[in-house]
């Protein structure tokens, strides 16, 4: 056996150890780690992809996430790999890739983890391949590196990854991201297989639907909830749905790393696959619905708490679910005697309400730093605050004793549905073609059931008929290819539920805004009066918007926007300090390279000179020296901040040379103001100041003389 602390002599010395993680067919690979700078290696990913030239990609997520990229080394049909069975590694500096192996998604995740040990450290090995140590605690930052996209280049990118979060010294992908699960949720998206989720209980759906949504939810959770079996005298939980992901252990086993306990990882993600295979069918009740949200965030956020709640009360009941995100720091109490449940008689009169101690948030949780994805409540988006101020489906004056945590998790950013996505996809159509056969059977226990419990509601009634009716379809001898268009709709509802299920956000405006998942056609929306915002409104919005978005939006909003950081000196430097004084990002709100300057030349001189002073010193040297009037270059000079005004004189610019007769240079020497002039007067020599005083009013040869004396010259100047 090889030595597990094996490690590679160059002439630099002990190289560290390796990252790689094997990864199966039907699924991208992801590397592993090790001690000190690990070496990375990637298993053979799905899709392969042309090669990418090497400095373009490496400068492009360099630039991206703030870290030079530029030192690494990238080895094409190296022989390294094959030795711990990967299909690339990285070392140190050096990045290997198995023959045929050179392709996009492999690079943009050894180069991932490159970024990730650049921000956090190499990590420490925790298992060793070949004699190798290895480390394999890293592979979802890589990943997620590896699947966010490359952005656009230029002046002004943000990293993505943030250096250090301060709350946690943990490197931050994503905080937020609850837009982004609840629309997932929602809309269809092929390219991961989600059908428009349509709910068997939820408000509409089973009327929209004639009560046939609830044939699938019903068929769904008889497949996928835990039941309690006996095996070999043994009494344990089990469904068919867990019985399949069993039954296809060797093919999980191959999309998985190399030595996963298979059977335990499909325990520890059982609920996350679940939700998918809702998702990927399109149905679930209020339950569901939540937990689908719930795996979303769990998945795809970072260095939040995702947490299941309901409204709770000592003195009412409430029954209503809905998921939270928290900040990572929340802290949690106990509330004693809360009710939990009641029991009703016959006519709906609560007899009994069954007490017990829940957890709550304490009250040191920001409300407003919290954010609640309502199924129910018409897919409703919102800070708790919000929830808590009567805008919930019970309209009661909540606060934070009233938020039962019935079950939370710290948000990982991984996804178990990615590796096996295929095979739960196979397992849906599966389903979907076992429930088409019970209902053309007329499967009691799927059709008849369901719908009697359901008629009983009022809302539910009107459409008996309706389901009558569909026992015509739902005949084993029923023609589908001569049906009437009335009958295929109906035997539709089933398999591909209607609605206009849309993100329902009602988060304060800055908060929308500041959201990455907000679309250009709901900034638009937030936006459509803009004309009409109060002095408020527009600071929120100077100071929410994402100004690198600012090309995506319409004529009309960019013209406001235009307007807005121009028209008072407060509001412009409120704009200057939310871009941090990006000269780019000035010039492109301004109208861009052909018609920037020509619009400061139409802004007050107050601003102007803020926005003057943002821009690149050669660009605003170019903007002063093009000035028509000599009145109106004294005018921005005496706007422009202190460091343009030493950087514009100290460059050679004397402004009593270039002229040739007095009365323009003394309308431009008794143009400045005390500081500009003051300013200009310290940076001349003696014999400069001499010439200087012939152009001065009286009231500048006083500045003149204070700025010599402030400046300690000593000189034969009389006064």
């Amino acid at each position: 056996m090889k030595n597990p602390s094996k490690t590679f002599t160059t002439k630099e010395g002990q190289k560290p150890p390796i990252q790689a993680k094997q990864r199966p067919i039907q699924a991208k690979q992801r590397p592993i780690q090790a001690k000190q700078r690990p070496i990375q290696a990637k298993q053979s990913p799905i899709q392969r992809k042309p090669n990418v030239d090497n400095q373009d990609l490496k400068t492009q997520m360099g630039k991206q996430y703030g870290v030079d990229l530029s030192g690494y080394k990238e080895h094409q049909n190296s022989s390294f790999p094959d030795k711990v069975g990967a299909q690339a590694t990285i070392q140190g500096k050096d990045i290997h890739y198995a023959s045929g192996q050179f392709t996009l998604q492999n690079r943009k995740h050894e180069l991932g983890h490159a970024i990730d040990n650049t921000l956090n450290g190499t990590p420490q090995g925790n298992t060793t391949i070949q004699g190798y140590n290895i480390d394999t605690t890293r592979e979802e930052v890589a990943d997620k590196i590896m699947h966010t996209p490359l952005q656009k280049q230029s002046d002004d990118t943000t990293p993505v990854v943030q250096q250090k979060s301060k709350s946690s010294g943990k490197t931050v992908l994503q905080r937020k991201g609850e837009k982004k699960a609840l629309r997932n949720t929602l809309e269809p998206n092929p390219d991961l297989g989600y059908k428009r989720m349509r709910r068997g209980n939820r408000r509409g759906s089973v009327s929209d639907t004639h009560g046939l949504s609830t044939v699938k939810v019903v068929y769904l959770r008889n497949y996928t909830d835990m039941r309690e079996t006996t095996v070999n005298n043994k009494t344990l939980k089990d469904s068919f749905f867990n019985r399949e992901l069993k039954a296809q252990k060797q093919a999980i086993g191959q999309c998985l790393p190399h030595g996963t306990d298979v059977e335990k990882w499909i325990t520890q993600n059982y609920n996350a696959l679940t939700a998918y295979l809702f998702s990927y069918l399109g149905a679930g009740n209020c339950g569901t619905f939540g937990s689908v949200i719930f795996e979303q965030l769990i998945a795809h956020t970072t260095d939040q708490l995702v947490a299941r709640c309901s409204m709770v009360d000592t003195t009412e009941y409430y029954d209503h679910g809905f998921t939270v995100t928290l900040p990572a720091n929340a802290q949690f109490v106990n509330l004693q005697n809360a009710i939990v449940r009641v029991t009703k008689d016959n006519r709906g009169n609560i007899q009994t309400k069954h007490r017990k101690t829940v957890r709550v948030l304490a009250n040191s949780v920001d409300p407003k730093k919290c954010t609640i994805v309502d199924g129910w409540n018409n897919y409703q988006l919102q800070t708790l605050d919000q929830f808590q101020q009567k805008d919930n489906v019970y309209g009661s004056i909540l606060n934070n004793a009233n938020i039962r945590v019935q079950s939370y998790k710290r948000a990982t950013g991984y996804d178990p549905v990615e590796p096996i996505r295929e095979i739960l996809q196979s397992i849906g159509d599966g389903c979907l073609q076992d429930l088409e056969q019970q209902v053309k059977n007329n499967n009691q226990q799927f059709i008849r059931n369901p719908w009697s419990n359901w008629t009983k509601y009022p809302r539910i009634r009107n459409y008996k008929d309706t389901k009558d009716g569909y026992d015509t379809v739902s005949d084993p001898n029923f023609d589908e290819n001569n049906a009437t268009d009335n009958q295929k709709l109906k035997l539709s509802y089933i398999f591909d539920f209607p609605g206009r299920n849309t993100v329902n956000d009602q988060r304060p405006l800055g908060t929308q805004l500041e959201d990455p998942d907000t679309t250009r056609q709901e900034i638009e929306v937030l936006l459509k009066d803009i004309k009409d915002f109060d002095i408020a409104e527009k600071e929120e919005l100077i100071k929410s918007f994402n100004w690198n978005r600012y090309q995506e939006m319409s004529m009309s909003i960019r013209g406001n926007l235009y307007k807005f950081v121009r028209s008072t000196a407060p509001l412009t430097r409120l704009f200057l300090q939310t871009i941090n004084n990006n000269s780019h990002k000035v010039k492109e709100v301004l109208g861009g390279d052909n018609l920037w300057k020509g619009s400061l030349t139409r802004t007050q001189k107050a601003q102007a000179g803020l926005l003057l002073s943002a821009l690149n010193p050669q660009d605003a040297f170019e903007f002063l020296d093009g000035l028509d009037s000599d009145k109106k270059r004294a005018n921005y000079l005496n706007e422009v901040d202190t460091d343009l005004l030493n950087l514009y004189y100290q460059r050679g610019n004397n402004l009593i040379n270039p002229f040739n007769d007095i009365p323009r240079k003394s309308t431009i020497i008794n143009g400045l103001n005390e500081r500009a002039f003051k300013a200009y007067a310290t940076t001349l020599n003696h014999h400069q100041q001499e010439t200087l005083k012939s152009y001065c009013n009286d009231q500048h040869k006083v500045w003149l003389k204070e700025a010599i004396n402030l400046n300690n010259i000593i000189d034969n100047l009389s006064f």
